[in-house]
This record gives structure tokens, C-alpha cells and sequence, in this order.
């Protein structure tokens, strides 16, 4: 199994990222949005972030010690996660329907194990 991410942003941006994160994983680039396109990954709307869940949702990730880093250059692009397996086979996949949104982890974890032919740890 192996993880990999897909930014949109160029590649000083996603070296930039790499570095700020401390990302121990491939990052692919994507500055087209083709990948975007293909999966139907929303763009939301430009006072979006000015909802109550979403300012409540960065209020707590920031009380939790998470900052967040440089902004790419496709801030409104809403994120998704995908598990594909090997022959290219989708396993798991998750648009986010908003800016604070997030596949749950432990689905996108057991999904990630299925597709490696793995079982996770109790």
C-alpha cells in the first residue's frame, strides 16, 4: 500500500508544504484540476468560510494547537479522499460537502486496509 496526495497548487508550493507539514509521503501536483474535474470535487463559495460550523470547526481545530499553513492557490476547491487499490480500483471515496469537512478517519483507515489486503489493529 502506499499513501500519495494531490495538491494543486505548483511545485514550490508543494515543496513548501512537504516541508511545513513534515510530509513523509508522495505528493503529486495537479495545477489543471483535471483530477478535480474527474472525481467532482465542489468549489465552494467565497463567503462559505464565514459560516458558523465552519468558524466553529477552525475554533476548535485551533484550540486543539492546529494551525494552518500557507494558503494554495485554490483556496474555495473543497478537499476529498479516495482509497484506489491496486488495478486502479476505487475502495472508498468522499467529497467533502463543505470547508471544515472531512472523511471520517477511521472509514478512510479501514478502507486503506482493505484495499492492502490488511486488517487493522484492534
Amino acid at each position: 500500500a502506499r499513501l500519495v496526495a494531490v495538491g494543486t497548487g505548483g511545485r514550490q508550493y508543494a515543496r513548501d508544504f512537504i516541508e511545513e507539514r513534515g510530509i513523509p509521503y508522495l505528493v503529486l501536483i495537479d495545477k489543471t484540476l483535471e483530477s478535480h474535474g474527474k472525481i467532482g470535487i465542489a468549489e465552494g463559495p467565497k463567503l462559505g468560510v464565514l459560516r458558523p460550523r465552519v468558524l466553529w470547526a477552525a475554533l476548535k481545530a485551533f484550540l486543539a494547537g492546529n494551525r494552518q499553513g500557507k494558503t494554495g492557490p485554490n483556496p474555495f476547491k473543497y478537499g476529498a479522499a479516495h482509497v484506489i487499490g491496486p488495478g486502479g480500483r476505487l475502495h472508498y471515496a468522499w467529497l467533502n460537502d463543505d470547508y471544515h469537512d472531512n472523511a471520517p478517519l477511521d472509514e478512510l483507515l479501514e478502507a486503506a486496509a482493505r484495499a492492502s489486503g490488511r486488517q487493522l489493529a484492534a
